[in-house]
């Protein structure tokens, strides 16, 4: 009964060290994978405003070096052409100041449109330009979208995991309770069954001890005139008749113990029986000795009556 209740205390404290474990191991598992899924959040989130920022800097800064350097490059066309045109009208003697007005006018006009075509084409390749950076802000929008989604999937496989836990150390619990309940009606049961069979061998030593005692009255008185031959082979006899008394009643007591174990469902507690048995075997020596202390006793008196 000791080992089997230490063997359950063993048990018990194992169970509860690796319950305390899992949980520790839970824990520091989801506040890691909380801390990455901030982290990873926030650098994203940084990242992505980053390289947007950065964009569109290199963006401005292109326009500005190409606008200027188109500018300088239409400013020294229009001063070379201007020239040219001056060069040609003073070598015309018959042109007159409207014409060169006219002249100067359509020189301005195509001035214009040079400009406006040349602005133009530079609209169109930022428009281009910016095309690509919109596609690849896309681009990294939909990367931004799948890894929030692994963060859910992560989320949500942790959430499972964590449900699985609970619902393993809630039956490990459940698992400890019914085998404290168990171990608890089974000790109850024992106590009350042992306090039975102590009961049991009380009454039947006391049996014993008068019988003895009513034998032994009898046998004196009967036998004071007698020889010493017959008191010996009575006291002989009722030695020998004292181990059958014994063995009859550890007969019994072995199928009450039989009877309990199978009453009970103790059919894994071999350890109740061995106890009582040497228990009984204890009682039985002693008893024994007892009597053959009294036939010593009363062989002796005879003798000396003799």
């Amino acid at each position: 009964l000791v080992i089997d209740k230490q063997t359950l205390l063993d048990d018990i404290q194992s169970l509860r060290e690796r319950l305390n474990l899992v949980n520790a191991l839970n824990e520091e598992e989801i506040n890691e994978w909380k801390r990455l899924l901030d982290q990873s959040k926030d650098d994203s989130i940084s990242f992505y405003r980053e390289e947007l920022t950065n964009a569109i800097r290199d963006i401005k800064r292109d326009y500005s070096k190409q606008a200027k350097k188109f500018q300088d490059e239409l400013e020294y066309q229009i001063e070379g052409q201007l020239r040219m045109v001056e060069n040609q009208l003073k070598q015309m003697p018959g042109v007159s100041e409207t014409s060169i007005h006219e002249m100067e006018k359509n020189r301005l006009q195509q001035m214009e449109e040079t400009k406006l075509r040349t602005t133009m084409e530079d609209y169109d390749k930022e428009q281009i330009r910016l095309n690509d950076l919109t596609k690849i802000l896309s681009d990294k929008r939909r990367l931004l979208r799948d890894e929030e989604g692994k963060l859910h999937e992560m989320e949500r496989k942790i959430r499972e995991k964590q449900f699985h836990e609970r619902t393993i150390v809630e039956r490990l619990k459940t698992e400890y309770d019914d085998l404290r309940g168990r171990f608890e009606h089974m000790a109850h049961e024992l106590r009350f069954s042992i306090e039975d069979e102590l009961r049991i061998y009380s009454r039947l030593l006391d049996e014993l001890m008068k019988k003895s005692s009513t034998t032994t009255t009898s046998s004196i008185h009967t036998n004071q005139s007698g020889l010493n031959s017959t008191t010996i082979r009575s006291s002989s006899i009722e030695d020998h008749s004292t181990p059958s008394i014994f063995q009859h009643l550890h007969t019994s007591t072995s199928g009450l113990f039989d009877l309990a174990g199978t009453h009970s469902g103790w059919s894994q507690m071999p350890n109740l029986s061995i106890s009582a048995e040497n228990l009984f075997r204890t009682n039985e020596t002693e008893i024994q000795e007892t009597f053959d202390g009294e036939s010593m006793i009363r062989s002796s008196s005879y003798s000396t009556l003799n």
